[in-house]
């Protein structure tokens, strides 16, 4: 089964880099997960 949204199609994994560099872009709940993963109290 073929996905039919195109956001989709392309998906995988991002670095953490990559999103703490968007972070703006998250929702606060996100905001504060990536803080407390890139400050080590998570994973």
């Amino acid at each position: 089964m073929a996905s039919r949204e195109s956001e989709l199609v392309d998906c995988g994994f991002a670095t953490l880099e990559a999103l703490l560099a968007d972070r703006d872009r998250f929702e606060t709940w996100s905001q504060i997960t990536l803080d407390a993963i890139r400050d080590g109290k998570l994973g």
